[in-house]
């Protein structure tokens, strides 16, 4: 577990976690320096799940009171995926490599793993990491969107890419692909929306449309490129994902996941969504100022 994410656990309730047999680990501990963590930036932020070895989630939900929903939180909006096959490998040794490289154990244990496939889905594990992978994520989403010819559709929590990725979903608009973003219209951290709201005007001049998401939180880190394409995982689209944290997406093409994705996105734009203006851009949606690019 992360170190920042989940410094409030106290000892009794980790104490009921170890009494169980699990065996509990934590990325980056630091002390508290005047009542402040001081490990935001650098943080595990990857949501991953392998059973057994055969099926493996991994997506953008956290194990959180204030994600999950129940009588005492709305939940948040947000997305995994669920896959069998040889991926399952892939994302088992990325979770182990990590508790290998800071010696949390010497190796995983042994457990016979899938190999054959079990779909006609092609899957790619991206991670980044501060040592061999640190721009992986981020060159994926590069190539699919540089290759988009139709339709470009994002679903993104905290949405401040970096100026290769806003040139080039600038450039798709530009050249005709129909570029759909949705994001935060009730956040959970304002300053997202202000920096995401900062940029508003500039996409909208180049014929890129901008949803508000309204019914609760958002928090997925989902995208579609024409009819094929598509990723899930814990990646935003911001400096603290694409630069710092330690991240898991898959990237998928199967027309299937990519209809399912596309379904679900238009209906959440129909039904939960404000959309954007030009005129609620230059007032500046959610408070957030015009900057300089």
């Amino acid at each position: 577990m992360d170190g920042y994410g989940t410094a409030d656990l106290d000892k009794e309730y980790i104490t009921e976690l170890t009494d169980a047999g699990i065996h509990l680990h934590v990325y980056d501990p630091k002390p508290r320096l005047l009542g402040m963590r001081t490990n935001l930036f650098r943080r595990l932020h990857r949501k991953i799940v392998v059973v057994d070895g055969k099926i493996a989630y991994i997506g953008g939900i956290n194990f959180g009171a204030d994600h999950l929903p129940d009588k005492y939180a709305m939940g948040k909006q947000d997305y995994g995926v669920r896959v069998q096959g040889p991926i399952v490998n892939d994302i088992r040794d990325a979770a182990g490599a990590l508790l290998v490289e800071h010696q949390a154990v010497e190796e995983l244990p042994p457990i016979r793993t899938s190999t054959s496939p079990t779909g006609d889905a092609a899957m790619l594990l991206a991670i980044r990491d501060n040592n061999g992978h640190r721009n992986d994520i981020e060159e994926h989403y590069l190539q699919a969107i540089r290759s988009a010819t139709s339709r470009l559709l994002i679903a993104n929590a905290y949405f401040f890419p970096s100026y290769r990725l806003f040139h080039e979903l600038r450039n798709a608009a530009r050249r005709g692909v129909n570029v759909t973003l949705i994001l935060q219209g009730r956040p959970d951290m304002p300053w997202a929306r202000m920096f995401s709201s900062s940029l508003y005007s500039y996409m909208l001049q180049d014929g890129i449309q901008i949803f508000e998401y309204t019914e609760r939180p958002l928090h997925g880190k989902i995208a579609i490129v024409d009819h094929e394409w598509s990723t899930v995982g814990s990646s935003n689209l911001d400096p603290l994902s694409l630069s710092l944290n330690l991240e898991g997406n898959l990237f998928i093409r199967d027309p299937g996941l990519n209809q399912q994705i596309q379904a679900h996105l238009t209906a959440l734009i129909d039904h939960s969504c404000r959309k954007i203006t030009t005129e609620v851009a230059e007032k500046g949606a959610g408070g957030g100022r015009r900057l300089c690019l």
